[in-house]
């Protein structure tokens, strides 16, 4: 029996329908994928219209689950375009009406052979719209060849809804290939955007983003946004800043490298050769320093987590620790084996088949821990029984940070979700957070409702300023 739409998600269906080229630009957990589900429906049952649904990978068995629950595809009808290029062929020449597909379904597989994409149309002419669930992770830069062969698809695509809670992604420009397709005519090309929108530095790079009022004027007459708070209510999230020590070995080592800005790797000294590769080499030397040969380390972090696990495995609590670093997430890994707690790495080595095995036993709460990288355990993931989140380090982007925590809130809860931020002070952990921090409040300037979450406190950002000379 297919469940019924709030009322906001019956508007959202009509504005779809009333306007062929949008977006819906909702928060995390507002319900987005419903609506989409009834809006395809609808071009096929009424237009005759069949959809091309893109999505990261990872999102192929829930957002297909997802219409089961909400239209009255039969189960033919919906169909994931993967395996060998043999077996793609088959399915796109079959009865599908809706083809699950990812971002690369775009892109020529060989030289001077056609695209996925342009396979399909060739065998299903009826293929006429297209639905991009996190459109910010797949077709956010317009300099990629990805977005531009997209772009260019959509010139001949009738409808188009493009689904994130994130489309300015830490910059205005993440807009611009999402603008271009709803109107080309708001700008000539993407130099015009960025005269219009950029101050730039001497490499053509933008530094600050002005005139944010056209844009943001654009997105609330082409799109749809619900808060989370519009439809459920605030958040019930408890946001704790959690101040390390740095154990004085870890401590020495680290103002080492700050202090001569290089690094000994395989017995040579490596002078770092730029601001960012000093800065990555810093976060490494603070998450990872086993990275560089410096083992057997006591980091202060590991002492929180460690607690944090055995606490969750021993009360059947749930909970996801996010870590940037590789190294890093398999250390974690390592310290809950040898306490005897279960616990599994979700990152860009976990296959398909995996981490939707991580899905199926955290949903059956036969795993409580699970450790993972912000860009892969941010979105895709419900799990809303979640009693903690822990960010052992985090990235750059703001929307890694709003979307990792909000898989423990999926709909209103009914206890608070406890977020532990983690960071060393007087560290480049202190600057990641202010940078965070900076594109939060971007996002709050074009769309009303956003949150800035303060990471740090007032002392660390004094002491950030201290780096800013040595990083630029």
């Amino acid at each position: 029996m297919v469940e019924p739409l709030w009322e906001s998600q019956v508007q959202d269906v009509v504005f779809a329908i009333n306007n062929k080229k949008t977006g819906n630009l909702s928060d995390p957990g507002t319900g987005k994928t419903a609506p989409s589900n009834v809006f395809m429906y609808y071009l096929w049952k009424q237009l005759g219209i069949k959809t091309v649904f893109v999505m990261p990978k990872k999102l192929f068995r829930q957002n297909k689950k997802s219409f089961e629950k909400y239209s009255e595809f039969d189960e033919g009808d919906i169909v994931i375009v993967r395996g060998t290029p043999a077996q793609r062929k088959k399915l796109m020449q079959g009865n599908g009406k809706v083809f699950l597909v990812t971002f690369s379904f775009f892109n020529s597989r060989a030289k001077g052979s056609m695209s996925d994409y342009q396979y399909l149309k060739q065998h299903q002419p009826a293929v006429d719209a297209c639905v991009v669930d996190e459109i910010h992770m797949g077709f956010g830069n317009i300099q990629s060849q990805r977005t531009v062969n997209w772009v260019q698809a959509m010139r001949k695509t009738q409808y188009m809804l493009a689904l994130t809670g994130t489309l300015i992604d830490g910059k205005l420009s993440s807009t611009y290939p999402f603008i271009h397709v709803v109107e080309p005519r708001y700008y000539f090309n993407y130099a015009d955007f960025l005269n219009q929108h950029a101050e730039l530095d001497t490499w053509g790079s933008p530094q600050f983003w002005i005139n944010r009022d056209k844009v943001k004027a654009i997105l609330d007459k082409h799109t749809v946004r619900h808060t989370f708070a519009e439809i459920h209510g605030e958040e019930n999230v408890v946001i704790i800043l959690e101040t390390v020590e740095m154990e004085p070995k870890h401590r020495s080592i680290y103002k080492k490298f700050i202090d001569t800005d290089s690094l000994e790797l395989e017995g040579e000294i490596k002078q770092m050769s730029s601001g960012g590769e000093t800065a990555l080499r810093a976060r490494q030397m603070l998450q990872c320093p086993e990275t560089f040969g410096y083992e057997g380390i006591d980091l202060g972090k590991d002492e929180f987590i460690l607690r944090h696990m055995i606490d969750a495995s021993e009360n059947s609590k749930a909970t996801i620790i996010f870590s940037t670093f590789i190294d890093e997430q398999k250390r974690i890994l390592k310290l809950a084996q040898q306490e005897g707690v279960y616990a599994r790495i979700l990152n860009g080595d976990t296959t398909q088949k995996e981490a939707e095995a991580i899905d199926s036993e955290m949903l059956s709460r036969k795993l409580n821990i699970v450790i993972g990288s912000p860009a892969c355990m941010s979105v895709g993931f419900d799990w809303n029984h979640l009693s903690s989140v822990v960010f052992s380090s985090i990235d750059y982007k703001d929307s890694n940070f709003a979307q990792g925590y909000r898989r423990g809130i999926r709909g209103k809860r009914k206890t608070s979700l406890a977020v532990y931020v983690l960071y060393y002070e007087n560290s480049v952990d202190a600057r990641i957070a202010l940078n965070v921090e900076k594109k939060m409040l971007l996002s709050k300037d074009m769309q009303e409702g956003k949150k800035v979450t303060e990471l740090i406190t007032r002392k660390s950002r004094k002491q950030t300023n201290k780096l800013e000379a040595l990083w630029g």
